[in-house]
């Protein structure tokens, strides 16, 4: 796999595949830029100069001010990652249709960076989950919503490259209306295969890397699957 020197910028909402990814990336020689939601943050007057792997906080939720630190990015960008959580809206995760395809969900998002062209995007865009808690009267899930939108925004975005991976979503005993922060507190507290699969974000990022480096992929969801609770008593 061949990342030597390019670009590769990641939104992230504190997902561990976010941060896997980037690692990945800048030990295969990319220049990594990881960014993540800190609340009240202010964007230095200019990003810095790409290194092998760096973290920046921006306050994600002020467009205005993302907008301002990508059009001072000192290069174009060669892959644009955004994670299902990663949008305008932070908590945008709690509503999964939303996360993705809504105002200011994370594919919104990146057609609107892309569109603008600061800086520019040169070879593909990749949306990507971590472990995803949905109500368990969730009309829909990451997958069946990926599918449709990730080929619309194929075309919207051409010629670039544009891919998903989504994990497999678990469904909380707890209804909709239920605050996300409890859904996602009782699933990293109680659920078996968070403890069984501790490498869930490695897997995300290595198809990431997949996909970033698979010249002829575009319009690809992948879906990581790990072992759902069997039942209400596995909670």
């Amino acid at each position: 796999m061949a990342l030597i020197n390019q670009h590769v910028v990641i939104f992230d909402n504190g997902t561990d595949a976010g941060e896997a990814a980037a690692r990945l990336a800048a030990g295969l020689g990319a220049k990594v830029t990881l960014v993540r939601h800190v609340p009240g943050a202010r964007p230095a007057a200019a990003p810095p100069a790409p290194s092998l792997y760096h973290t920046v906080g921006l306050d994600l939720s002020r467009p205005a001010e993302v907008d301002a630190w990508l059009a001072a990015f000192p290069a174009p960008i060669d892959h644009l990652l955004i994670g299902h959580a990663a949008g305008p809206d932070p908590l945008a995760g709690a509503d999964v249709e939303t996360s993705l395809a809504g105002p200011g969900g994370a594919g919104q998002w990146a057609y609107d960076l892309v569109r603008r062209g600061k800086p520019a995007v040169v070879q593909s865009v990749a949306l990507f989950s971590g472990p995803v808690v949905v109500p368990a009267d969730a009309a829909s899930v990451p997958g069946e919503v990926a599918d449709g939108y990730v080929r619309w925004l194929t075309g919207a975005l051409q010629p670039l490259r544009v891919n998903a991976v989504w994990t497999e979503p678990v469904r909380s005993p707890l209804p909709a209306d239920s605050p996300v922060q409890a859904r996602q507190a009782l699933y990293l507290s109680s659920a078996p295969h968070t403890r069984s699969r501790p490498d869930i974000g490695e897997d995300v990022a290595g198809a990431l890397l997949y996909l970033m480096n698979g010249t002829a992929l575009s319009g690809s969801v992948l879906r990581i699957s790990h072992a759902l609770p069997a039942g209400p008593e596995a909670w």
